[in-house]
């Protein structure tokens, strides 16, 4: 079972080679807000780890037309109803560097304790200086 959206999926689609799994929820969840949440699944890293989470995708342009994998599963294609392609790459490491790039900052200590709780904070982007907000939180040594 595949546990990682706050409401119902009503878009999936499976990579050609049946190692990945694209899910869409559009619908509202228990607060009453719309999630709009893209989110891919590693099939082999959830059979060698039921628990494991899901990459979660930016998207925010409402329900998606068309999903859709490269014939070589290295991209992952979405199409909007307004005739947007949006396209990412399918790597976990080419996604940090498309983050890394669209955002230009490491994580905050609000949004890292959100999406990594009980984790120590560290950069997420090799290149970027720690998020001032990190600072803010640390103990302060005598």
């Amino acid at each position: 079972m595949l546990r990682g959206h706050e409401s119902g999926v009503s878009e999936i689609h499976i990579s050609p080679n049946e190692q990945y799994i694209l899910t869409f929820s559009g619908d509202f969840d228990s607060d009453g807000a719309r999630e709009l949440a893209l989110r891919l699944w590693d099939m082999n890293a959830i059979q060698s780890d039921p628990h494991a989470r899901p990459v979660v995708l930016p998207w925010n342009s409402g329900d998606p037309a068309k999903l859709a994998f490269s014939p070589n599963n290295e991209w992952i294609y979405v199409v909007s109803y307004d005739g947007v392609l949006y396209y990412y790459p399918k790597s976990i490491e080419q996604l940090q560097v498309q983050a890394c790039k669209a955002v230009g900052r490491n994580f905050i200590v609000n949004e890292w304790e959100r999406y990594f709780p009980n984790q120590e904070y560290r950069r997420t982007c090799e290149n970027l200086p720690v998020h001032p907000s990190v600072n803010l939180t640390a103990p302060k040594t005598p």
